[in-house]
């Protein structure tokens, strides 16, 4: 676990708000009244990001011995199509037309760990087959993908009145059924996970 995470809170506790267990800061949800900061956190991601382009491609698709299976680029990709899922779920639950919606945001125990602590396990699970990158990405698809989730994450803070308004949800396979302010915090927190471990792959 890291000790030094945006989201991290020193006294956890549990309420309910339509049935489902949520986190409470300070007696309020913590999942929903953060996605203006949450955004922004996106947005600095996004930023730090932009500045690896700076590496030079060969050094930042280069896959380290001993430091991970991926190289800095490869984990860059994951992040980008991972949060490329993520924000096109949150303009599907503004637009409220999917036949992926479910009613209400259900978020399961994990969700309500990890979305509220900002606490993410490293090394533990498996990425969805979807959101695993080749074994030699195609640098100018990487930065292409990361201009797309720039792009989507600026048309989400246009949106926000109608994103803060939908009540709706769209399933993640580990977390639950997700609300657009849950993919919002999923999409900073995924990323500046893996920004920390390209920083120590860079650094080494």
């Amino acid at each position: 676990m890291c000790s030094n995470d945006a989201y991290r809170t020193d006294a956890p506790v549990y309420g309910e708000r339509d049935g489902a267990r949520v986190f409470l800061r300070g007696g309020i949800p913590a999942d929903l009244p953060a996605i203006e900061d949450d955004i922004e956190t996106l947005a600095a991601f996004h930023d730090r990001a932009a500045a690896w382009r700076d590496v030079g491609d060969d050094e930042f698709f280069r896959v380290r011995p001993n430091g991970s299976d991926w190289s800095p680029g490869q984990h860059l990709f994951h992040v980008c199509l991972a949060n490329e899922l993520a924000l096109r779920n949150v303009e599907m639950i503004a637009e409220g037309t999917s036949s992926f919606l479910v009613e209400r945001p259900a978020p399961a125990l994990l969700a309500l760990l990890v979305l509220s602590t900002g606490s993410m396990p490293r090394g533990v699970g498996r990425a969805p087959r979807t959101v695993v990158p080749p074994a030699r990405p195609d640098p100018s698809i990487v930065w292409d993908t990361l201009d797309g989730n720039v792009a989507a994450l600026a048309r989400v803070r246009a949106d926000l009145p109608r994103v803060l308004a939908a009540r709706g949800a769209v399933r993640h396979r580990e977390l639950g059924p997700l609300g657009a302010a849950h993919w919002v915090r999923f999409a900073a927190l995924h990323g500046w996970h893996h920004a920390r471990i390209v920083d120590e792959l860079l650094a080494a």
